[in-house]
């Protein structure tokens, strides 16, 4: 082969891996290629993994980062040879952590809360808007080490269903702190307190004696009786 034609093979080549690099899928495929690819480049088995909801680069969640999880969950339950952990569980704990989306860019806190959900593995990713496409990026983390165990990512075409995922943030109201219940006090009762008794005044009573100074007496002898007269 001269020279000049390996050239031109050559060229052939880095124009076709560029392209392929560069390729853009539509929203349906680029979740199956996106889930895939993290099943392919996976170095070490994995028991279970759990996913997230990919966020975009400002840390906010959308409802297109949600619907990338939910497909990812799906594809890689489909496609891998490990259980994914229900979503429901993960939100939960991440409710009563306090822990925002955004910390999980963080691989050490990633991490911990796999270990919280009981997963060997956390899938996390990133979501980076462009003029025409939207780049996506996820990562499968070791909750154990914190190892990066396999990466992906695609460029998905914008379309009018995609876009308006996109823009429909989510807000996550933080969650209160639980109020504590104060013990009841239980009021002892009041002693009895015994009135005191009070006597009535009793109003009193004259008597008036009539004057018997000129009563006389006459003595019965024989009956030992006196007669007044």
């Amino acid at each position: 082969m001269s020279k000049k034609m390996f050239c031109i093979v050559l060229s052939g080549i880095v124009f076709l891996i560029t392209n392929l690099s560069a390729q853009v899928y539509p929203r349906k495929k680029a979740m199956e290629t996106l889930s895939r690819g993290l099943i392919a480049n996976l170095h070490e088995e994995l028991k279970n993994a759990a996913v997230l909801d990919f966020v975009n680069l400002d840390g906010k969640v959308s409802m297109f980062g949600k619907h990338i999880a939910e497909e990812m969950s799906t594809g890689l339950a489909k496609w891998g040879d490990f259980k994914i952990v229900e979503r429901k569980l993960i939100d939960k704990v991440i409710a009563e952590q306090k822990y925002a989306l955004s910390d999980f860019v963080d691989l050490s806190k990633a991490a911990s809360l796999g270990k919280l959900v009981g997963a060997k593995g956390i899938v996390i990713g990133t979501i980076t808007e462009l003029e025409k496409t939207f780049q996506v990026n996820a990562r499968i983390i070791q909750t154990e080490t914190g190892e990066v165990l396999s990466t992906s990512g695609v460029e998905i075409k914008k379309d009018a269903d995609t876009i308006k995922l996109a823009r429909e943030i989510v807000v996550v109201p933080k969650p209160q702190p639980k109020e504590e219940k104060k013990p009841e006090v239980v009021k002892e009762p009041e002693p009895k307190v015994e009135k005191p008794v009070v006597k009535e005044k009793l109003e009193e009573k004259i008597f008036y004696f009539e004057d018997f100074s000129e009563v006389r007496m006459e003595i019965y002898p024989m009956a030992g009786l006196v007669a007044k007269n």
